[in-house]
């Protein structure tokens, strides 16, 4: 049971038990919050609702799972539960973080392929300019591994003063 502790319980509709131990600490709630405090009480037949079994295994989660649904079938036919493995309870909260992330990485790799896509374009550009260069180059004996060697050069100087801005400005906007 939950209990708000900031505010005191009426003792009038909270009954007196004795405190026969304490628990330590443990993750019944989400992942991303923290648990508050809780009192664990013995069960109610007569009350329903809210009621957790936290079961800990070291056997298969789903054996244990339909163990304990036969088990409660057995002591109350009208009893309805929903159990669920940690593992998965984590996955199912951890899922829009996941969602996140690929929508992140698609993004990402949209954008490398329109960099690539510009960075060809201006180096075309760069080469179609530069033609007559490259024509008396080639006249005055340059090999073409020489030239093609140039043009690389200048291509991964690009690629590295773009390198540099974009970590600045990753820098800048990380800040933020």
């Amino acid at each position: 049971i939950r209990i708000n502790f900031d505010e005191a319980p009426n003792p009038a509709t909270f009954p007196a038990y004795q405190v026969i131990g304490v628990t330590r600490d443990l993750r019944t709630g989400l992942v991303f919050s923290p648990d508050g405090p809780f009192i664990h009480l013995p069960f109610q037949p007569g009350k329903s609702g809210g009621e957790y079994l936290l079961v800990r295994m070291r056997a298969e989660a789903s054996r244990v799972i339909a163990m304990t649904y036969t088990e409660t079938a057995a002591l109350n036919p009208n009893a309805t539960l929903a159990m669920r493995a940690t593992a998965e309870n984590v996955a199912l909260q951890n899922m829009p973080f996941r969602v996140a992330a690929n929508l992140a990485l698609t993004l990402g790799l949209i954008a490398l392929a329109l960099a690539a896509i510009g960075l060809y374009g201006v180096m075309s550009f760069v080469v179609t300019q530069r033609t007559r260069e490259i024509g008396v180059r080639v006249a005055l004996g340059a090999q073409p591994h020489g030239i093609l060697a140039l043009f690389i050069k200048q291509g991964l100087r690009l690629i590295a003063i773009g390198i540099f801005i974009g970590l600045l400005g990753g820098a800048a906007i990380a800040r933020l």
